[in-house]
């Protein structure tokens, strides 16, 4: 829980990084679209400005997006690991196992040695086990592989329209931006914040496993609602 608070209270100290700046005099806030937002002022040519807009969007955008796939690509690695462990542990523990058995079979009965139909029924045992472990820890990361993949479209498709729209004033194409695409772009960028935790919860099966159990609310709603 605590390291959880640090995660949350250090999100928003960076973020505060880039949004204090014109609150001092290093470019400014302006109204853009239909004067209903504000933003940082990406119009202006000035070399501080422009070297601000292009600090913002490194900061801003292209961090963010590098921390995101670094640290799925530690997460994956980190599973593919444990999935090499996981195996290796469960084939140790199958031949500790099938050891013992063979112990055994030697202090009841010389015949169960040579028997084949033992030794078929403790080979395929092995090899149940070892594919239902490989096949729980390789969902686990097909899950974890479409859940980077997702997080990071997202990211980009919310963000990147934007962060290019700022990096192409910059560069005399501003005659493009007019108040519906800056209007358009602002609301696209709001949508990750909403569609985030939507991702992060649907791709928990135990959250999937609650949905699917809730079917008490939708017939008391519908009862309600045709008993009105």
């Amino acid at each position: 829980m605590f390291l959880l608070l640090e995660c949350i209270v250090c999100s928003w100290m960076y973020g505060s990084i880039w949004v204090i700046p014109p609150l001092f005099g290093w470019n400014r806030f302006i109204f853009e679209g239909f004067g209903t937002t504000c933003a940082f002022d990406y119009i202006s040519k000035r070399i501080w400005d422009r070297l601000y807009i292009l600090i913002l969007v490194t900061g801003g955008f292209l961090i963010p997006l590098l921390i995101i796939l670094i640290s799925y690509t530690f997460i994956l690695i980190k599973l593919s690991k444990r999935r090499c462990l996981m195996l290796q542990k469960n084939n140790d523990q199958n031949s500790h196992r099938t050891s013992r058995q063979l112990n055994v079979y030697y202090s009841h009965s010389t015949n169960l040695l040579s028997s084949p139909e033992s030794q078929r029924k403790m080979t395929i045992t092995s090899l149940v086990d070892d594919i239902q472990i490989a096949g729980n820890i390789h969902g686990t990361e097909t899950r974890a592989t479409h859940t980077a993949l997702l997080v990071c479209a997202i990211f980009c498709a919310a963000w990147g329209p934007y962060a290019l729209m700022a990096i192409l004033s910059q560069f005399g194409f501003d005659y493009f931006i007019n108040a519906y695409i800056t209007a358009m772009l602002g609301l696209l960028t709001k949508t990750a914040a909403c569609i985030n935790p939507l991702v992060y919860a649907l791709s928990s099966s135990a959250f999937r496993q609650y949905l699917c159990l809730q079917p008490d609310f939708s017939q008391h709603h519908l009862y309600v609602s045709t008993h009105r």
